[in-house]
């Protein structure tokens, strides 16, 4: 079900999309989700991923909940632990005017956790497209 929103609640999202905040929310929100979803595929607990990377399971629930603000180094310790590396892109913020917006090598997601596996990306760069076999859906 795709969630409909007022106009007042569309103005409020319109307003919130031109501040810093919304968009570092985004990304660590992406992060976060990413990170669980990889650590359910490999049935990593959250107290497992704690004691492989040196933290603590309090960490790794600020983690998940998107409340952590991270270095790099905690990135990629991450990502190693579910057997992942990560890949930061910076990429313009709309594609060029004559480009389409599903073939544009511009649109990237900011931040990635891939499989070590690079059969994917092979796949993908054959294909100059990339979708990922596991989306992420809000519903109502």
């Amino acid at each position: 079900m795709a969630i409909k929103y007022g106009k007042k609640y569309k103005k409020q999202f319109e307003n919130a999309k031109k501040k810093d905040c919304y968009w570092i929310n985004q990304i660590t929100l992406q992060f976060a989700t990413a990170l669980w979803n990889k650590m359910q595929a490999n049935g990593i607990k959250p107290s497992e991923l704690a004691k492989i990377i040196g933290t603590s399971p309090a960490y790794i629930t600020k983690v998940l909940r998107g409340d952590a603000n991270y270095t790099v180094e905690t990135l990629y310790k991450l990502s190693k632990a579910v057997d992942c590396k990560i890949e930061i892109n910076i990429v313009d913020k709309e594609p060029k005017q004559h480009e389409d917006w599903h073939t544009s090598s511009n649109i990237h997601t900011l931040i990635q956790i891939k499989n070590t596996d690079t059969s994917r990306l092979t796949q993908a760069s054959n294909n100059n497209t990339w979708s990922d076999p596991e989306p992420i859906e809000l519903v109502a």
